[in-house]
């Protein structure tokens, strides 16, 4: 079940005397006018809503099927009809989590909480695999990190790799999961998706890892961490538990059991596992990341997640 949101607006957000955010994830999602919807976007969170509105009216000139211009037209009408606009565009684009995202944030600055919970509910049920869904989803759950538990891969992106845009990692490393068989190439790409807020196709892709890997510690793992959803925890504690059976003396498990305790705020629990996984014996990369992990958690007695591209 989902919970009830709590009446009060996160820390992510501007108040309610002043504008809802507009969060259009534009440069990740490979929409026409993806530049200019990045630029009207600018306009608007630096305040220059007319300026903001007219670009974004100019796009939908040019595409007028364009749903995220749409959004961040009726956005930039605050309070001039954005809630019936949005309304109208989610009854025609139901499909579309950024719609009913902001939505709920439309209604939440009109005080309409629970018609806003019921707008996220929708966006999180509607596109799963889209960053506004994720987004809902932090909104949704509150008292929980934002986003979901991440997998951390044992190999690191080449350096040419990594210091290029999200959404050119993307298209590389898809290219080389389709072409290189191997656990690892999926585990990347799974990654680099996981990051961009696509959280079913990275699913997919750490799936099509342990498929391909079934004795690989590291993708099993990756699989079953992926399963991981705030509503429901339960199928992704299942998998590791299972997992941490069939590797007992895999710390690749015990780590990324560690951090799904970590967004449950069993933080015991986690210390406990990130233990196991150091006493695992090795000294590889996940007992030296379960070391510097357990030594945050003891300083500060909870972790900061990482943030996704979509965050």
């Amino acid at each position: 079940m989902l919970v009830a949101f709590a009446g009060r607006a996160p820390d992510e957000t501007a108040s309610r005397d002043g504008v809802p955010p507009l969060a259009l994830d534009a440069e990740l999602s490979g929409v026409v006018e993806a530049e200019a919807l990045i630029e009207a976007e600018a306009l608007y969170r630096d305040g220059r809503a007319e300026e903001a509105l007219a670009a974004f009216e100019l796009i939908l000139s040019r595409e007028p099927g364009s749903v995220e211009a749409a959004v961040g037209s009726a956005i930039a009408r605050w309070p001039a009809g954005t809630t019936a606009r949005l309304r109208t565009l989610a009854l025609a684009s139901e499909e579309r989590a950024v719609v009913h995202f902001h939505l709920g944030f439309a209604l939440f600055w009109e005080q309409r909480e629970q018609a806003a919970v019921n707008a996220w509910r929708d966006a999180l049920e509607a596109e799963p695999d889209a960053p506004a869904a994720l987004r809902a989803e932090n909104l949704l759950f509150p008292e929980m990190p934002r986003g979901r538990p991440i997998v951390v891969p044992s190999s690191e992106l080449a350096p040419e790799l990594r210091e290029r845009a999200l959404s050119e990692q993307l298209s590389t490393l898809e290219t080389a999961a389709r072409t290189d068989l191997s656990a690892k190439s999926a585990i990347a790409y799974g990654v680099a998706l996981q990051r961009a807020g696509r959280a079913i196709s990275a699913r997919e892709q750490f799936q099509l890892a342990a498929e391909r890997e079934p004795n690989n510690p590291e993708a099993r793992a990756a699989a079953a961490v992926a399963l991981f959803e705030k509503s429901d925890p339960t199928p992704a504690f299942a998998a590791l538990g299972q997992l941490s059976a069939d590797f007992p003396d895999a710390a690749v498990v015990r780590y990324h059991l560690a951090l799904m305790l970590i967004w449950i705020n069993d933080v015991d629990e986690a210390r406990t596992q990130l233990s196991k996984a150091l006493a695992t014996g090795g000294n590889g990369f996940y007992e030296t990341q379960a070391e510097r992990l357990l030594e945050r958690l003891d300083q500060s007695g909870t972790v900061e997640p990482e943030e996704s591209e979509s965050e």
